[in-house]
């Protein structure tokens, strides 16, 4: 079979290989690659599971959110080995991007009338 990857929109196809629902994982997301554009967090997050050998894994941005179906996906892996491989490379990537996000060189971001330090996050 080797690895397999699922996106959620296929719905049929995710409750036939016995994928959890983005409520199960919730509580688990891990959030990389994040960074502020046009006033709205975006990024990428994911969950592994290692009973299933399962990395679940997707985007989210200014015009959908975590979990939206058409930018959620699965994958599913043959081998342990695939599995923590891809696990460690999603483990290891940052936080969040480095970048100026009120164009000032200040760690802050300006959304109307709150300002938020992200090094508080």
């Amino acid at each position: 079979m080797g690895t397999t990857t699922i996106r959620a929109y296929h719905v049929e196809d995710w409750n036939n290989a016995g994928l959890k629902s983005i409520c199960e994982l919730a509580d688990d997301f891990e959030f990389r690659n994040q960074q502020y554009e046009y006033g709205s967090l975006s990024g990428e997050w994911f969950v592994g599971d290692e009973e299933s050998l399962t990395i679940y894994w997707g985007t989210f941005g200014n015009d959908h959110c975590v979990g939206y179906t058409g930018s959620t996906f699965a994958t599913i892996y043959e081998t342990r080995a695939e599995y923590d491989d891809d696990l460690r490379c999603w483990e290891e990537q940052e936080e969040f991007l480095e970048e100026e996000y009120d164009h000032d060189g200040t760690d802050s971001f300006v959304d109307g009338d709150y300002e938020f330090d992200l090094d508080e996050y």
